[in-house]
């Protein structure tokens, strides 16, 4: 009998000449003497799909006359269904204004086009949402937005050992078993303080572990000067990077998060940011480092 069994993360044996070994968290394969092992197709990939849902509520920004601000950027790439809640609101200037909002879709080069009328509102539902803008159509007054949005997305967690090296500089770590997501949420505030010369840069979010996530950030500036912003991701080695003016909001969602880290202008005042938002990661319950982990930490 000639038939194939896994034996490794990457390659697989033949029956024939090959006797499954359980070695830690894999299997290794013994080859007898005088029997060279002849290697069969490589083993298939493992990889479970869920779907999560990241909500933000009532997030208002100003903007000024005639200005064009990016207010949501998804940098993932997983298949999604947004409904978006476009408002033209005066909670806080004299009068409300109309906006139009610009959305992008993954794999469409048209964007759609909403324009809210003053004190109006627009829901929209897309497929595979990439990103928003918001224009103030008066040339003369401020216009005030408010925003509500729900995300739905897939998110697949690879269980094959293999294709950690993908996902995380931690890729000696072996992760095998059965997966599962979670989410963590956060709404807080972040200082920088000054420097003699001004421009501190200080990591107010880093994120140490080793699985593939999806993080939403909301990023509010509600100091009286712009800050800066720069958002790294595990999976990619160029930054992100956005300019938020006063009493501007971002939004972005990213896949692998790693860091964010803020930047203060100025030498004379703390810089300040409102973060909130959600974090979903998967998390694998039944890899062999994490049962060593846990009964390591039950003999202490």
């Amino acid at each position: 009998m000639n038939s194939n069994f896994n034996c490794g993360c990457k390659e697989s044996c033949s029956c024939n000449c090959c006797t499954p070994l359980k070695f830690k968290a894999r299997d290794v394969c013994q080859i007898p003497q005088g029997n060279p092992c002849i290697p069969g197709p490589p083993a298939p990939q493992e990889i479970k799909c869920f779907v999560d849902t990241h909500e933000l509520s009532n997030k208002r920004m100003i903007l000024s006359p005639s200005a064009t601000e990016p207010i949501f950027e998804d940098t993932t790439c997983n298949h999604n269904k947004t409904l978006l809640v476009l408002s033209s609101i005066q909670a806080n200037i004299a009068e409300s204004q109309p906006i139009s909002f610009t959305i992008r879709l993954r794999g469409s080069e048209i964007p759609l086009i909403v324009v809210v009328s003053a004190d109006n509102t627009r829901l929209v539902q897309v497929e595979d949402f990439k990103s928003l803008v918001a224009s103030n159509l008066s040339e003369d007054n401020n216009a005030e937005l408010e925003i509500t949005i729900q995300k739905t997305f897939c998110i697949c967690c690879d269980t094959d050992c293999a294709d950690a090296e993908k996902y995380s500089s931690f890729s000696r770590l072996q992760q095998k078993g059965e997966s599962f997501i979670a989410t963590h949420t956060f709404d807080e505030i972040v200082r920088v303080p000054p420097i003699d010369a001004g421009g501190a840069t200080e990591i107010v979010f880093e994120d140490f572990t080793k699985n593939h996530n999806k993080t939403l950030l909301v990023l509010k500036n509600s100091d009286f000067r712009g800050v800066s912003i720069t958002i790294q991701t595990s999976t990619c080695n160029t930054p992100i990077t956005a300019d938020i003016p006063r009493g501007g909001l971002r939004i972005f969602q990213v896949e692998n998060f790693k860091s964010l880290s803020l930047t203060n202008p100025i030498n004379f005042a703390s810089a300040v940011l409102t973060i909130t938002g959600e974090k979903t990661f998967c998390i694998n319950c039944n890899s062999e480092d994490n049962i060593q982990k846990c009964e390591s930490c039950c003999k202490e």
